[in-house]
């Protein structure tokens, strides 16, 4: 892991289930050398969010179906 190794790396996430935040907080406390930094983005327009997932699957990415997508509203 990128971490381990002194990296820097970014992650995705969206912050929909309590498990989200527990990974970001054990990376915070994991060392005093890391830093996170989070950097929240917000739309309430969900057609928004299901183009940008469709997007990003037709691009190569992992596939987010739009019910589960739908469910986060």
């Amino acid at each position: 892991m990128s971490i381990r190794n002194a990296h820097d790396f970014a992650l995705e996430l969206n912050l929909g289930y309590l498990s989200h935040y527990d990974y970001l907080r054990s990376l915070a406390v994991s060392r005093s050398d890391v830093n996170v930094h989070l950097i929240l983005f917000f739309t309430d327009n969900v057609e928004l969010c299901l183009l940008r997932a469709k997007v990003r699957h037709q691009s190569g990415g992992h596939l987010v179906e739009p019910h589960v997508i739908q469910s986060m509203y």
